[in-house]
């Protein structure tokens, strides 16, 4: 049978129990390491501050060529919508209809058109309004319930 194993430092070949250190160096080595843990914080705040202002600075940079970019872009594709119209204008002649009508019909394609893109941008703006986020305020008891201003718009505080 196993016998019983004794605690520590009663076996004459155990060493003894490691002793806690005195207070004073105990409370040292604690701010030791308080103070490499806050300079370690700080190097890391640092390394995070100098990485958002290198994204930033990208990002200023990809906005400038992205604003470049689609104002060529909407020069290239208005003038091409120009030229189409043209074409469509001289098709419509070459097809025996007066000028009024070769011209009002393009015209009446571009406007329903137009309305259709500000239709849908419209649509689009109802999404800017935050209303789910405004909803769960109202229900906390900060600001009005959107949904309650679309049905009585004339009750607006």
């Amino acid at each position: 049978m196993e016998q019983p194993s004794a605690p520590p430092g009663e076996n004459p070949g155990d060493p003894p129990p490691p002793q806690p250190p005195p207070l004073d160096e105990a409370a040292r080595r604690i701010g030791a390491a308080g103070k490499e843990l806050g300079a370690e914080l700080w190097a890391a705040v640092r390394a995070f501050r100098a990485l958002l202002m290198a994204e930033l600075a990208l990002s200023r940079a990809a906005i400038l060529r992205v604003l470049v970019l689609a104002t060529i872009g909407t020069a290239l594709g208005a003038t091409a919508w120009l030229y189409l119209m043209a074409m469509g204008v001289l098709g419509l002649r070459a097809a025996g209809l007066p000028w009024w009508a070769a011209v009002g019909i393009p015209a009446l394609v571009s406007l329903l058109v137009a309305g259709l893109c500000v239709w849908l941008a419209l649509k689009a703006l109802e999404d800017t309004q935050f209303k789910a986020t405004r909803r769960q305020l109202a229900r906390m008891g900060i600001g009005d319930d959107p949904d309650a201003l679309e049905k009585d718009p004339e009750n607006v505080p």
